[in-house]
C-alpha cells in the first residue's frame, strides 16, 4: 500500500511539474516585441508607456486574465502612412515565353489605372543568372537581377498621384516585358549557329550575332540578387510592402524531376534558389515589419490540363516549349500552406495559371491586393489594436500574419496616416 501512495505521489508531482514547467518543444513560439528606437522609419512618433490592465479594465482582450495574476503590458502608440507597394515584375525571358510576355504587356495600362491611387514603384527583372552551369557572359543589362530601365528609368514611380499613366509610359513598360532577346531566340521556330544548347546564337539576316538568354531560370535567385544590389536599394521603402510577381511557365531550375536525373545534378537548387532563403533574406535587409507576398503567374501544381496545354505544341513554332508546374513557385503564393507562414513576414499572395493568357482578370486580383491596409506591428500577437484616422476610431474587421494587420480600405483613404494604439505584452 505504501509503494502504491509513493507512486501516486511521484505522479502528481510529475504532473504538477510539467504544468507549470511546459512540457519542452510544447511551448508556442514567442516573438520579441520591437522597441520604438528599432525602426524609426516605419513607427513614425512611436511612444510606449506601462499599462496594466488592472488600471484600464475596459479593454476586453484583457479581461480574460486570471484575477489575482499580475501580467506586465506596454502600450505603444504611432503613426503609420499608407498605400505604399514596392512591386517587382520577376520575367522567365526564355524562348518559349514571347506569347506569355506579349500577354501581359497588352494588360498593363490597365493594371496601371486599377493602382493609380496606391504609392507604388514597379521594377522589371529576368530570371537570367550569368552564373548558371553553361551560361557564358552574356547581355549583362538583364542578368542576375539588374533592374531592366523603363522609359530611361531604373522603375516606375507615380509622383502624379491619381492620374492615369501617360501613353509614353505604358509603351516603355511594354517594351521592358516584351523582351527582345526573348523574341528573337525563339528556339522553336529559328535556327542557330552552335551546337551548344545552352550557348544559342540566333543569326540575323543582316549577319548580326544575339546570344539568347538561359535556360535556366533561377527567378528566386534574380530577387535574392535584386535585394543586395546597392544601386537598387532606392526602390526598397522602409515601410512599403514588397509585392512580387512571376511570370514563368517553369519551375525554378525547371523542375526536381530534371535536376534529379543523372548527369544534371549541377542543376540542384542553391542556396539562392531557395523560397525559404529570399524570405529569410528580406527579414535580414529590412527587419520583421517589411511585409511580403508574391503572386504567382504559372502552371499550378496539379493542373494537369495547363501544362499539357503548354506541352502540346512543343517544338512547334514561335513561342513554344515545355513547361513544368512552379512548385517552388507555389510555395512562396500559399505561404498558409507551407511551413514558410513561420517567418512572419509573408503573408498571402495567389497562384494564376499562365494558361489564360488575357491576363486581365489576373492582374485585377494583384491590383486589389495592392490596395489592402498593411500596419506592420511592433509585436506579433498584440493583446489590443486600435485604429485612428483623422482622430476617428476606425472600427473594422481585420487579420494579422505574423507583424502585419491586414484589412480592407472601406472609406480609408490610401492617401491617410493612421495613428495605431496597440497593446503587447512586455
Amino acid at each position: 500500500m505504501t509503494r502504491y501512495f509513493l507512486k501516486i505521489t511521484l505522479a502528481l508531482s510529475l504532473a504538477l511539474l510539467i504544468y507549470f514547467i511546459g512540457m519542452p518543444g510544447c511551448q508556442p513560439v514567442r516573438f520579441a516585441k520591437l522597441g520604438c528606437d528599432k525602426y524609426p522609419g516605419i513607427f513614425n512618433d512611436c511612444h510606449t508607456e506601462a499599462y496594466s490592465p488592472d488600471t484600464k479594465p475596459k479593454l476586453s482582450p484583457l479581461n480574460t486574465q486570471t484575477p489575482g495574476v499580475s501580467s506586465d503590458y506596454d502600450l505603444t502608440t504611432y503613426n503609420v502612412s499608407l498605400g505604399e507597394v514596392d512591386i517587382i515584375f520577376v520575367i522567365d525571358n526564355s524562348s518559349s515565353m514571347a506569347k506569355e510576355h506579349r500577354s501581359l504587356a497588352q494588360q498593363f495600362k490597365s493594371f496601371l489605372n486599377q493602382i493609380r491611387d496606391v504609392k507604388y514603384h514597379i521594377a522589371v527583372i529576368t530570371t537570367d543568372i550569368s552564373t548558371s552551369p553553361e551560361n557564358p557572359v552574356r547581355n549583362a543589362e538583364y542578368q542576375d537581377g539588374k533592374f531592366i530601365f523603363i522609359g530611361g528609368q531604373k522603375f516606375l514611380t507615380n509622383e502624379n498621384l491619381g492620374g492615369n499613366p501617360s501613353p509614353s509610359i505604358v509603351e516603355a513598360f511594354k517594351q521592358a516585358i516584351e523582351r527582345e532577346e526573348t523574341k528573337q531566340c525563339d528556339s522553336r521556330n529559328q535556327p542557330y549557329s552552335s551546337d551548344n544548347q545552352y550557348d544559342q546564337w540566333y543569326e540575323k539576316k543582316g549577319g548580326e550575332a544575339v546570344v539568347c538568354p538561359s535556360h535556366d531560370e533561377r527567378g528566386t535567385y534574380a530577387l535574392n540578387l535584386a535585394i543586395e544590389n546597392k544601386d537598387q536599394r532606392a526602390f526598397f521603402r522602409e515601410a512599403a510592402h514588397l509585392m512580387v510577381v512571376i511570370l514563368s511557365d517553369e519551375d525554378i531550375r525547371s523542375s526536381e524531376e530534371y535536376y534529379n536525373q543523372p548527369g544534371f545534378d549541377h542543376y540542384a537548387l542553391e542556396d539562392y534558389d531557395k523560397p525559404e532563403v529570399f524570405v529569410q533574406r528580406i527579414k535580414d535587409f529590412f527587419g520583421p515589419t517589411k511585409s511580403l507576398s508574391v503572386h504567382s503567374i504559372i502552371i499550378p501544381p496539379g493542373d494537369k490540363a495547363c501544362l499539357n496545354s503548354q506541352n502540346r505544341h512543343s517544338n512547334r513554332g514561335y513561342g513554344t516549349g515545355r513547361g513544368y508546374y512552379g512548385v517552388q513557385y507555389a510555395r512562396l503564393s500559399k505561404a498558409r500552406d507551407h511551413e514558410l507562414i513561420k517567418f512572419g513576414n509573408l503573408l498571402k499572395g495567389s497562384v494564376i495559371s499562365i494558361c489564360n493568357r488575357q491576363y486581365g482578370y489576373q492582374l485585377q486580383k494583384v491590383a486589389i491586393s495592392t490596395k489592402m491596409i498593411r500596419v506592420p506591428l511592433i509585436c506579433p500577437e498584440p493583446e489590443s489594436v486600435d485604429l485612428y484616422v483623422n482622430r476617428k476610431k476606425i472600427r473594422t474587421n481585420y487579420e494579422i500574419e505574423g507583424w502585419t494587420l491586414i484589412m480592407n480600405p472601406g472609406k480609408v483613404s490610401l492617401n491617410s496616416r493612421m495613428h495605431v494604439q496597440i497593446i503587447c505584452e512586455e
